[in-house]
């Protein structure tokens, strides 16, 4: 199985996307370096570390849903949870977009001048990289095998003639397909009157 037939079927990438987007927020982002001052600045003590922060476990419950709702269900009774576990797997892009305009907006504060004083500390590349990479997995990840849609054609079918209900209250089905009446015989006798 070659590299990119695991990362269709496991959540490396995932796994991976959402622990960079919280070093991201948590490491410095900015640092200011001069001759008398030096300091760091890290997202989590403002408002824009606490939507990357919600970003981020939108996008873990998004990535891992089908664990979570193993481990713990009762995260999924709640208003946002049901949105959630309701959701289909592409939405897991609206986190993922947010925290690339959230990481542009911080990255767009800085002009000219602070540009010369001011630098992207180690926060800036992991969470530009956990973006980047849950992206990825949003694209890439098909899911493991075993875990696709049920396909309800193959279901058996029911008699015309048959009742539904055995004597204990269980369904029974026939193996036998109903029949459909074999039009093209008519429509050869209609053609050959004319």
């Amino acid at each position: 199985m070659d590299f990119l037939e695991v990362l269709k079927k496991k959540k490396y990438l995932a796994i991976a996307g959402v622990v960079l987007m919280v070093l991201g927020t948590i490491t410095p982002y900015f640092k200011i370096d001069t001759i008398i001052y030096k300091k760091s600045i890290s997202l989590f003590g403002y408002w824009e570390g606490k939507v990357a922060l919600l970003c981020t476990i939108a996008i873990a419950l998004f990535a891992f849903k089908e664990e979570i709702k193993k481990n713990a269900p009762s995260l999924f009774n709640s208003g946002v949870g049901k949105v959630v576990e309701n959701a289909k797997p592409i939405f897991i892009l609206v986190p993922i977009v947010i925290a690339a305009f959230l990481a542009i907006h911080c990255s767009s504060v800085l002009d000219e001048v602070s540009k010369k004083v001011v630098k992207y500390g180690p926060g800036f590349y992991f969470l530009w990289l956990g973006i980047i990479v849950s992206a990825a997995h949003a694209i890439i990840y098909k899911g493991e095998e075993g875990t696709t849609i049920p396909q309800f054609n193959n279901q058996p079918q029911m008699n015309n003639n048959q009742n539904p209900y055995s004597t204990n209250g269980q369904v029974q089905y026939s193996n036998q397909q109903p029949t459909v009446p074999n039009t093209n015989d008519n429509n050869q006798n209609t053609n050959n009157q004319f």
